[in-house]
């Protein structure tokens, strides 16, 4: 494991510097999203909004729209077919809070479940990973640590976004989403980095996580977090359901197909609760 995270690391630095040259990316957003199920009252199509976690980034099998990739393997796809439901896609690599909030207007009126999972680019990830990978133990701190300092503003996005589906899209059902647990216990993670560091990071993503279940419960909607099955399998385990190196560079530290039929798997029966 130690040979395949020392190439994980050069690996990482490549993404993180393709992401800071790549600058602002595509909101994904067409008028099509909604043009398409306006004349059709009686479908109830599943709608995913969010970043490359909810896209299916590291599960393969991908399409391009609008400057966005989308895996036709990712959760709200494989959740839809297990339904025989259409899905509205305004997922986006990348995606913060800023362009959840542009994708609101591509949200059909007559939604069924609308699952939403933002927080992760607003809090930094890509930023945190390169730092806490590559940099000192102070510099990875310190990241973490501006992370912490937006979690109060994802808060109030979110909490915005959750009343303006409910104003356009009355009867849908909306779901929010957790992160999984990318890194486990800190003694697992020795031969990736020091115990400081992981423990800084997991902290950060309960805060996170904590944030997201808050909101929206306090705003009717529903929280659904990552099954700790797939939770046993983070990157410092023996067996990662995470793409490593080998697999296409930007498919990096996300969760691949097996984890994400898991996921499909537990939000459908949350949903049946």
């Amino acid at each position: 494991m130690a040979g395949m995270f020392n190439n994980a690391v050069t690996a990482i630095t490549a993404v993180v510097v393709g992401a800071v040259l790549a600058g602002a990316l595509s909101d994904g957003v067409s008028a099509q999203a909604t043009d398409q199920y306006r004349d059709q009252p009686k479908l109830r199509p599943i709608v995913a909004v969010g970043d490359s976690f909810l896209a299916g980034i590291g599960a393969g099998d991908y399409d391009e729209v609008n400057g966005c990739r989308r895996s036709r393997n990712s959760m709200p796809a494989l959740l839809a077919q297990r339904n025989g439901a259409a899905l509205v896609d305004l997922t986006c690599p990348g995606a913060t809070t800023a362009h959840t909030d542009r994708s609101m207007a591509a949200i059909p009126q007559n939604s069924g479940l609308i699952l939403i999972q933002v927080g992760g680019n607003d809090i930094g990830f890509l930023t945190i990973a390169g730092a806490c990978f590559i940099a000192s133990e102070r510099a990875c701190l310190e990241q973490v640590s501006r992370g912490q300092s937006q979690v109060p503003s994802i808060a109030t996005d979110l909490r915005h976004q959750i009343a303006t589906i409910k104003q356009r899209s009355r009867d849908a059902d909306i779901v929010v989403l957790g992160y999984p647990r990318l890194l486990g216990n800190p003694r697992q993670c020795e031969s990736l980095m020091t115990p400081a560091r992981v423990a800084s990071i997991n902290a950060l993503q309960r805060q996170l996580d904590r944030t997201l279940r808050a909101v929206a419960i306090s705003s009717g909607a529903r929280f659904v977090d990552w099954p700790r099955r797939i939770d046993r399998h983070s990157l410092c385990s023996t067996r990662p359901w995470y793409a490593l190196p080998g697999t296409r560079i930007d498919d990096l530290l996300h969760p691949t197909p097996i984890a994400a039929r898991v996921m499909a798997r537990h939000v459908g029966k949350a949903l049946s609760r």
